[in-house]
């Protein structure tokens, strides 16, 4: 299915934000709620093509192919479009993951400042030390927030991690990965994956780090549904796309719908 095309986003102005072939409006021709974004913004239209929800939403995007990163233009559009509307920002949270997927030569425990817990054979890092690594994403979401200047809007969680087995099956098929290893001196049969609960820590911390920037900047911060999560907190396999980090057009239904819901957004298809 092809998305339909809304009319262009205009600025303060009345004048277009940005050419119409850049960024525009995917979905239905009347939302009820509406997606802006980083890469994460895909999954929702995909789900939007493949018709697995009943919630009519639209995706700021462009009609060219391949993918944009947004710039200050692409935040004007999306601030532009009918301020009554629920805004959902889908932010790069998960651009700190293939940073923190691989283990260590030297394991490591991320800690609580203050506690140096029980963690004798491993050396210890103080959770404020990661997030003040993470404190950039923070950062940047806050000046496209800002840029906006927009009421009701919400900030999405980044997808939970996904699980180790998954990450050394992708790993395995990664050729690009191997290739970048390889290029840095680094053997692949040296990489390993890090333990899930050092991943899930970091995404902890990074929703945290997020939800501070949404919160001090007007915005709301909506985690991502536990229905998305198996019992351990990863990432559901079904609802996984096939990278390391991302979900599928599965996960963008279901986020979808959950949003609907805790948003009190009204008026399916």
């Amino acid at each position: 299915m092809t998305p339909e095309l809304a009319t262009p986003a205009t600025g303060p102005t009345g004048h277009p934000a940005t050419p119409p072939q850049t960024w525009q409006w995917h979905g239905d021709r009347d939302p009820r709620l509406l997606i802006a974004g980083q890469s994460n913004r895909i999954v929702f239209l995909q789900a939007y093509n493949q018709k697995l929800s009943n919630v009519r939403f639209a995706v700021l995007h462009h009609s060219a192919a391949g993918f944009q990163q947004p710039d200050d233009s692409y935040w004007i559009a999306a601030a532009a479009r009918d301020p009554s509307l629920p805004l959902v920002i889908t932010w790069n949270g998960n651009g700190g993951g293939p940073e923190f997927a691989f283990q260590s030569p030297l394991p490591y425990a991320v800690v609580a400042d203050g506690s140096s817990g029980t963690h004798s054979s491993e050396g210890v890092v103080p959770a404020e030390m990661v997030r003040a690594r993470l404190s950039s994403y923070g950062r940047s979401l806050g000046r496209a927030l800002q840029t906006m200047g927009r009421a009701n809007t919400f900030v999405l969680g980044p997808p939970p991690p996904k699980t180790t087995e998954w990450m050394e099956q992708w790993m395995s098929n990664s050729h690009s990965l191997v290739a970048r290893a390889t290029a840095n001196g680094v053997r692949a049969e040296d990489l390993r994956i890090a333990p899930f609960e050092l991943r899930r820590t970091f995404w902890q911390l990074m929703e945290e780090v997020l939800r501070e920037a949404a919160e001090s900047n007007g915005a709301t911060f909506v985690p991502v549904p536990r229905t998305a999560m198996a019992d351990d907190g990863s990432l559901r396999t079904d609802l996984s796309a096939t990278d390391a980090m991302h979900g599928n057009a599965k996960y963008g239904a279901l986020v979808i719908d959950a949003l609907a819901e805790q948003l009190g957004v009204r008026g399916n298809r």
